[in-house]
C-alpha cells in the first residue's frame, strides 16, 4: 500500500510541548487505499532521508506563520508565533523530497513554506500589503473560516472543478512572487493567488484547507489526485 507522510505542527500549553495533527488529513488518506504516516517535528542535527525512505508522498500542513528571514524580511508585527525549528526541519524535509520527484501537496502555510523552498515570497499581511476586498480570514475569530469563490484558470485544479469552487478560507498571508518552475492556477476575485502547481507535475499547493471539506463532493479529489501520482513501493 501507498504510503503518504503527513506533517504535524507543533503545540505548546503551560505543561507541554507536542505535535499534532488532525484526523481530516489521515481519514481522507484512509479513504482513497494509502496509509497516513504522521511525521513529527524532527530537530536540524536529524537527517531526512530515513523519513523519505518510508513515504511514497508527503503532505505539508496548515499552522503558524513561516519566518519572514527565509525570504530576506524581518517577520511582521502580526506574525503568529514562528517556529524555527518547524521551518527548518520541513525546509529540508522538503527539499530532499524534490531531489527525489516525491509527490508533495501544500495546504496553506504548507503552500507559502514551499515557494519560499523554491525562491519565491509571501505577503506577510494582506491588510496592510494588499488591502483584498475579498475575506480572506475570520477576523472576529481567526480560529474560523470564510468562504469564498476561486476561479482555475488552468491545471489540475481546473480539471477537477472546473472553471471555479468555491472554498474555505483563514489566512492573513498570502504568495507574492511565484517561485519559477511554478505556475499560479487558481485565483480569488481580488487576484490572490490559491493554488500553484509545478511544471513537472509533482506538486500542487492550495491556500484552502481542502481536508475542512472531506464531507462534501469535491474537496477529497485533491487527495485522490495526490495518492494517484505516488508510486507504491511495495514495503
Amino acid at each position: 500500500m501507498k504510503v503518504i507522510g503527513v506533517l504535524c505542527w507543533p503545540m505548546r500549553d503551560e505543561k507541554r510541548i507536542y505535535d499534532q495533527t488532525n484526523e481530516y488529513f489521515t481519514r481522507l488518506i484512509e479513504r482513497f487505499g494509502a496509509i497516513p504516516l504522521i511525521i513529527p517535528t524532527f530537530d536540524a542535527k536529524d537527517p531526512v532521508e530515513p523519513i523519505l525512505e518510508a513515504v511514497d508522498g508527503l503532505i505539508f500542513t496548515g499552522g503558524n506563520d513561516v519566518a519572514g528571514f527565509l525570504f530576506g524580511e524581518d517577520p511582521h508585527p502580526k506574525s503568529s508565533y514562528i517556529d524555527w525549528r518547524r521551518d527548518d526541519f520541513e525546509m529540508r524535509l522538503y527539499k530532499a523530497a524534490r531531489q527525489r520527484g516525491l509527490p508533495i501537496m501544500g495546504v496553506c502555510r504548507g503552500m507559502q513554506l514551499i515557494n519560499i523552498a523554491e525562491g519565491g515570497d509571501i505577503y506577510q499581511d494582506l491588510p496592510e500589503n494588499r488591502d483584498p476586498y475579498v475575506r480572506h480570514e475570520s477576523f472576529e475569530d481567526p480560529l474560523h473560516v470564510t468562504y469564498h469563490r476561486i476561479f482555475n484558470r488552468s491545471g489540475v485544479m481546473r480539471e477537477l472543478f472546473g472553471e471555479e469552487i468555491i472554498v474555505n478560507s483563514s489566512h492573513h498571508q498570502a504568495l507574492r512572487r511565484v517561485a519559477k518552475g511554478f505556475q499560479a492556477t487558481s485565483f480569488s476575485a481580488d487576484g490572490m493567488i490559491e493554488a500553484i502547481e509545478s511544471d513537472d507535475g509533482n506538486v500542487i499547493a492550495l491556500q484552502f484547507h481542502p481536508e475542512y471539506e472531506s464531507d462534501q463532493p469535491d474537496s477529497p479529489k485533491l487527495f485522490e489526485y495526490l495518492i494517484s501520482r505516488c508510486e507504491d513501493r511495495g514495503r
